[in-house]
């Protein structure tokens, strides 16, 4: 049977009888469908202000009170003079907005040294010791130079941190604790974070840094992220007392209605065991609303409850008139598709025909997009079938030029791959390999392709264990890792495979099954847009984002400092504590905005001597005094770390920019940060 027969008998008749009840059903199809859609639109972004907040809270918490015990340890922070500690302190809080206070108690004499941010924004130096004094607070303002100005006014009561709950729960265990919303010594409320450090393990703590919290910059927080439910947000203890909320005309009737549910009241059917961020109806004053609940826990060990609601008549009204107009597009398109089945009755035929000859020039790799079909009574659609079976045969031709992690992820799927890319974390590696284009020059081409193939087969069987190769670029390769159910931390992974592929390599080339070519890494986490990438007709399962240039430029900046693996700071932080790091510097790479640290990935702990170890500190201790200004000293603990360690580039790379810092003293706003303008 030809086509426009089959056409007209079969689907003028079904078109013309199925056409209204489409209509029907799909508007009430669509009506439920956008109300569902919409709740969990409303739950995802309830998740997201608590992703929000716990990184304005748990993020910086864990990153500075981890960095201040390793460098305390390190002998990095100058534990015995209170006001140069006082100056790092200030120096951080001024950099890191949204903390209020930065401090530390010591556990034998009481002495405390703190730092917390006026309203006016200036940085006021806290210190107090119970044997001097009498224990009371002597107050200065920190200027951005680094100078102290004493304030005129009276003297806080004395104090001994000692005597707080933050310090003694502080010292009895050995993590992060929380405390409960209380009224700081300014009249301010917030929460604290405390953590003790110890010189090593075992040993009792020598005394506890904390990180603290005004209330009032997480409301403010919490206000900007609530409008995406346009409604009352709050979080809450466990227990339901408050501890931050945005402003709503019901604010008070609202909080009252999610204690309740917090508490388990058998209307809700709600408790802290069985928590759900489904929205539930509640009515406050004769409007219907809907609240839902998140239960927050971070690996800081806070915990809180996120309390969403938003009036019933905001979140489906765009729902309801969605499926009005839907049940309009469906009768519009009854009418159309009367009229569009006369029209391809006659116009498919020969276009059909063409597109089997155009199935042949598939088998040839001259791809366009049509879809398979199963066998059908029409003669044009069975040639289609026919010239699809052929297009296979060709295909299989090109399948070695695939990514094999690619066609594995993507062999099950019955639908056809389209452009499209989501958000992911993952962490990013670069190689390259130094010296490579004069070496290309100087050897045989069929040489050449042994060498670099070798090479690639070692390089790559390190990094597959747990990553995978996106793309080769020349002699490059850049591979991702991403969380997996057999990899728990991606960075972590990416460490663990860029030290395997360099003991591969080095162990090949001691053999002399390689040639021995130096290969220089970068490594960098964050958030790309991961995907099929590219034009319609032909893409790609690649990567793109911000993620990705520095990641290549932190790859290149090993030529600048002599070394084979720089990692980025979110590497750094996330990587774990199997691995021996040297702080290299903080700079702003070529075509990115703001200023990253640089991190030196040396070796697995215990892999690493001792002599190279503590040139690594003395180095990291001059980059500290770098930091703080103390450029003539810097210098000078710069030329002993490169005497420890002799020709090593980056300590020499210091040494000059030091000197040069001495010379040219910076600005007020200087923050440490060198710009690379080349690439």
């Amino acid at each position: 049977m030809r086509l426009n027969l089959f056409l007209c008998i079969i689907f003028i008749p079904i078109v013309v009888a199925v056409a209204g009840v489409i209509g029907w059903v799909g508007y009430h199809w669509s009506r439920s469908a956008l109300r569902e859609v919409t709740q969990r639109e409303f739950a995802l972004a309830n998740e997201s202000i608590a992703d929000a907040i716990g990184h304005v809270i748990d993020e910086p918490a864990r990153r500075y009170l981890e960095e201040l015990g390793v460098s305390a340890r390190r002998g990095i922070l100058p534990m015995g003079n209170p006001t140069a500690l006082g100056l790092i302190l200030a120096e951080r809080l001024r950099v890191e907005r949204d903390l209020a206070w930065l401090s530390y108690g010591d556990a034998a004499t009481g002495r405390f040294i703190g730092v917390w941010r006026r309203d006016d924004g200036a940085v006021i130096l806290n210190m107090s010791s119970p044997d001097v004094d009498g224990g009371r607070p002597l107050e200065q303002v920190v200027t951005p130079e680094g100078v102290l100005v004493p304030i005129d006014k009276e003297r806080p009561p004395p104090y001994d941190p000692r005597n707080r709950p933050w310090f003694t729960q502080a010292m009895a265990g050995n993590r992060i604790v929380w405390s409960p919303p209380y009224q700081f010594a300014e009249g301010k409320t917030g929460i604290t974070a405390s953590r003790a450090w110890r010189m090593r393990g075992g040993e009792a703590p020598r005394g506890v840094f904390t990180v603290d919290f005004f209330l009032r910059d997480i409301d403010n927080r919490l206000a900007a992220l609530s409008v995406k439910v346009k409604g009352f947000s709050c979080i809450m203890r466990l227990d339901g007392k408050l501890i931050s909320n945005t402003r709503a005309a019901e604010e008070k009737e609202l909080a009252d209605v999610i204690r309740k549910l917090i508490e388990g009241d058998k209307y809700f059917e709600f408790s802290l065991n069985n928590i759900s961020t489904k929205p539930q109806q509640v009515v406050v004053n004769g409007t219907s609303y809907l609240a839902s609940l998140y239960l927050m826990r971070t690996t800081t060990g806070f915990q809180c409850i996120v309390a969403s609601t938003s009036p019933e008549s905001v979140i489906f009204a765009k729902a309801d008139e969605a499926g009005k107009f839907m049940l309009s597009i469906t009768l519009i398109s009854m009418l159309v598709a009367l009229v569009a089945i006369f029209i391809v009755e006659r116009i498919i035929s020969e276009p059909l025909r063409r597109l089997c000859e155009d199935f042949d020039r598939i088998r040839q790799l001259q791809l366009s997009r049509e879809p398979a079909v199963r066998t059908s009574m029409v003669h044009e659609i069975n040639q289609i079938r026919d010239a699809s079976s052929r297009m296979k045969t060709g295909l299989k031709s090109i399948r070695h030029y695939l990514n094999i992690d690619v066609v594995q992820r993507i062999a099950g799927k019955d639908e056809v791959e389209t452009l499209g890319a989501e958000p992911r974390e993952i962490t990013i590696f670069f190689s390259d390999i130094e010296g490579f284009t004069s070496y290309s020059q100087k050897v045989p081409t069929s040489v050449l392709i042994e060498e670099i193939a070798t090479y690639f087969e070692i390089l790559t069987a390190a990094l597959r264990k747990t990553g995978e190769i996106d793309k080769f670029i020349g002699d490059g390769v850049m591979a991702t890792f991403r969380n997996t159910p057999y990899v728990s931390s991606h960075q972590m992974a990416a460490c663990e495979a860029a030290l395997l592929g360099l003991s591969e390599l080095a162990r090949a080339q001691t053999e002399g099954r390689c040639p021995r070519f130096r290969t220089r890494i970068g490594l960098h986490s964050g958030e790309v847009l991961a995907g099929n990438i590219g034009t319609r007709e032909f893409f790609a399962s690649t990567i793109i984002g911000d993620p990705v240039n520095a990641a290549s430029r932190l790859e290149s900046l090993n030529k600048v400092y002599g070394t084979q693996i720089i990692a980025s700071g979110q590497v750094y932080s996330q990587a774990g504590n199997g691995f021996e790091w040297r702080h290299l510097d903080r700079v702003e790479v070529a075509g990115r905005k703001g200023g990253m640290e640089l991190y030196e990935l040396i070796g697995l702990q215990g892999d690493v001597d001792q002599s190279m170890l503590y040139a690594r500190d003395l180095y990291e201790k001059a980059l500290a005094l770098y930091f703080a200004r103390s450029f003539v000293e810097a210098e000078a603990l710069f030329a002993k770390a490169e005497a420890e360690r002799p020709g090593d580039k980056a300590s020499l790379l210091m040494i000059r920019r030091s000197r040069e810092m001495a010379k040219t003293a910076p600005s007020q706003t200087w923050d440490g940060v060198y710009a690379f303008k080349e690439k």
